[in-house]
């Protein structure tokens, strides 16, 4: 019986420090859907950006880097898997190895995969992803010969998506 007690004590200690020593692993900043956006989400997100280069300037010039990845998510979500808004493999490929270009050397894109837990086939998923939600703007808006007139009907454009496919924003601690 007392060792019993001893065993359920010990246990409850263990939990307890357990509990006192635990550390925030990622937060979640918000909700597109059922899809949640974490801070390592946005993180990934802008240093992607940083060395692949999107068309749009929205997505380029991200007032907003949460914002940015909660349209990524909308648009992905809503570009679905038609076959319209998919990539060449040809032209995946070769965005692919304009991103790996994009490093001064080797080891520092190799250094990019390993910070990030990624290999390349996981890269050119990501790559392809952000390639379909470009061709899904592309068919909506046109190409961005003209920044200018291209952001304002980008504005008005994204509302209407947004509407459509809200997102919710987790306060955080």
């Amino acid at each position: 019986m007392l060792l019993d007690a001893m065993a359920s004590a010990l246990t409850a200690l263990w939990f307890w420090a357990s509990v006192a020593s635990a550390e925030r692993v990622d937060a979640v900043l918000s909700v597109v859907g059922t899809q949640v956006v974490t801070e390592s989400d946005v993180a990934f997100e802008v240093a992607l950006a940083q060395h692949d280069v999107s068309p749009f300037p929205p997505f380029e010039d991200p007032r907003d880097p949460v914002e940015v990845v909660e349209d990524y998510r909308r648009l992905r979500s809503q570009a679905g898997d038609v076959r319209l808004f998919r990539p060449e493999p040809e032209a995946v490929d070769a965005r692919l190895a304009a991103f790996r270009d994009a490093f001064e050397t080797r080891e520092d894109y190799e250094a990019f995969l390993v910070a990030w837990q990624l290999d390349e086939s996981a890269l050119r998923e990501h790559i392809f992803g952000r390639m379909v939600v470009e061709n899904y703007v592309r068919r909506a808006l046109g190409d961005a010969e003209d920044p200018v007139t291209w952001s304002a009907s980008w504005e008005t454009w994204i509302a209407a998506q947004r509407r459509t496919l809200p997102s919710r924003r987790l306060e955080q601690p």
